[in-house]
């Protein structure tokens, strides 16, 4: 009798942590869509094109510096799936620079941005 639970526990066993661990998984963005990602967070699309913020270069200047130029906070994505392919792509927007970027049929354009995060506004056309 203590064999058969034994079996019957370890059959099921892998159902029971496959289902907690799609629990954890958050629902596909749609697009268009408005995003706030912090450094190393990421958004997965319907489509499954998943974008993480890698970092934030920061090359403003510094108090009390003199510059030639006053710099800018640069988002750096990471662009994976979807119509992007399983190669991870690089992705750069800047304050002044760049901030609206079109990547294949992906549209990015910062909305805003602090040294810890960043709001993106991504479109699919």
């Amino acid at each position: 009798m203590s064999h058969r639970k034994t079996l019957f526990l370890a059959a099921l066993l892998p159902a029971l942590l496959a289902g907690c661990a799609h629990q954890n998984e958050l629902p596909a963005a749609p697009y268009p869509s408005s995003q706030t990602l912090a450094v190393g967070s990421s958004v997965r699309f319907d489509d499954g094109l998943s974008v993480q913020l890698e970092k934030i270069e920061d090359s403003r200047c510094k108090q009390g510096v003199q510059c030639v130029w006053a710099g800018e906070l640069a988002p750096v994505l990471e662009l994976r799936g979807g119509l992007v392919g399983d190669k991870a792509v690089e992705l750069r927007l800047g304050t002044g620079s760049a901030p609206v970027k079109q990547q294949g049929r992906y549209r990015f354009q910062l909305r805003q941005v602090t040294p810890e995060a960043a709001t993106l506004a991504i479109s699919r056309q």
